[in-house]
């Protein structure tokens, strides 16, 4: 069924199930699904529309939502595929994902995941849990 989703399907589901949670950085389509099922949405993601989802628990059931954090190139390579089926009552779910803003603090947003971190945790422009991630692949 996924491989006959289009942009427009994307977003019926985004609208749907989807959103931005700005209290924790995060873009979601919450859909609950096994862990087998949501390992088939990841892959579909990353084959078809090159972007990597992660799972994540969801917090009172054994099932899994998809997961990024909202300001990544990923998310925003998925606001520009959906951004043109949104209806006007629903463009609050989306209104957040956007590129980090320039200003004088210069805040840090990690290449992988989009989440924000402070200066102290920068390293290579990932955040430490990306950075643990990149170095386990490096390890295998």
């Amino acid at each position: 069924m996924l491989e006959s989703f289009s942009p427009i399907g994307l977003a019926i589901w985004f609208m749907d199930d989807g959103g931005c949670y700005s209290c924790i950085g995060e873009v979601q389509i919450a859909t609950c699904c096994s862990y087998e099922e949501i390992l088939i949405c990841q892959k579909y993601f990353e084959e078809k529309w090159n972007i990597n989802w992660r799972m994540k628990k969801c917090s009172k059931s054994k099932n899994y939502v998809l997961a990024k954090g909202w300001r990544s190139d990923d998310m925003i390579r998925f606001r520009k595929i959906i951004e043109k089926f949104i209806i006007p009552s629903m463009f609050y779910k989306i209104k957040d994902i956007m590129p980090p803003k320039v200003d004088n603090r210069k805040a840090l947003y990690c290449k992988s995941c989009g989440i924000g971190f402070s200066k102290a945790k920068h390293k290579g422009g990932y955040c430490n849990p990306c950075r643990y991630e990149r170095w386990k692949q490096r390890k295998m």
